[in-house]
Formats: structure tokens, sequence, C-alpha cells
């Protein structure tokens, strides 16, 4: 079972992100999630390292496919529950945008040299991928 930060979803959540979280326990032992971890001043749902695969930001919505009207991969347009059609930033464009921030932190650490590539084609690319 995955670690989970912090180890339970606070009341008041979309279902989306608890459901989200119960299946993400169920990764392999080496991996770490975490739950709405601050990313300059942001709260992206999930951050999720996978030892052998990489970094994964992911953004839940409660939304069922029946409430989805309309969108692209920047804004999405949903029907509410009075009926009403209201306009969202697509959960697509916020896990990328956070991933860019989290690539963004990762670059101007202290340590970031352990993160990147050294000399050859792939030099100052991080030596994992990110994924949103």
């Amino acid at each position: 079972m995955a670690t989970m930060i912090p180890d339970a979803v606070g009341a008041g959540k979309s279902i989306g992100e608890r459901m989200m979280f119960d299946r993400l326990q169920l990764l392999p032992d080496d991996c770490i999630v975490y739950y709405e971890p601050i990313i300059d001043g942001r709260y992206p749902d999930f951050v999720v390292i996978l030892p052998d695969n990489g970094l994964l930001v992911i953004e839940c919505k409660g939304w069922r496919a029946s409430q989805i009207v309309g969108g692209d991969t920047s804004i999405v347009s949903v029907r509410d529950s009075q009926g009403g059609v209201e306009r969202a930033t697509s959960p697509v464009r916020q896990a990328r945008e956070y991933m860019h921030g989290l690539m963004n932190r990762c670059r101007k650490h202290p340590s970031s040299s352990l993160l990147l590539n050294g000399p050859g084609p792939h030099e100052g690319r991080f030596v994992f991928p990110f994924g949103s």
C-alpha cells in the first residue's frame, strides 16, 4: 500500500477526491502520494511519486459525464444542480500548470543538480519524467 501524506481525506472534500484517494492507496509500497500539497500557494489534488515511473500530478473533479456540456483543454462547461451551465478551468490545464510550478520549484532547489541530467543530449532536463 502506498504511503499517503496526510493519511486521510478531510471532511467536505469532493467524492471524486475521496474516490481517487482510495484508489491511490492501492499503489505499491514504494509509492508516495501527497494529497493537496502546497505548490506556489496553490493546492493540486494529488502529487504522486512513482519510483519506477516518475512524478504525476492529478487534479480531480466530482463531475458526472452527463453534467459535462462541452469544453477543451482550457475550459470545461458543466451543468450545475439548478440546470445552469458553469464554466470552469479544465482539470487537464490545472494539473499541467501545477506540474510546471513543481518543475520550476525543483529547478530552483539547492540540490537541483541531483535531479537534472549533466552534459549530453538531455543536459538540464530532469532525470525522471513529470506527468499530469
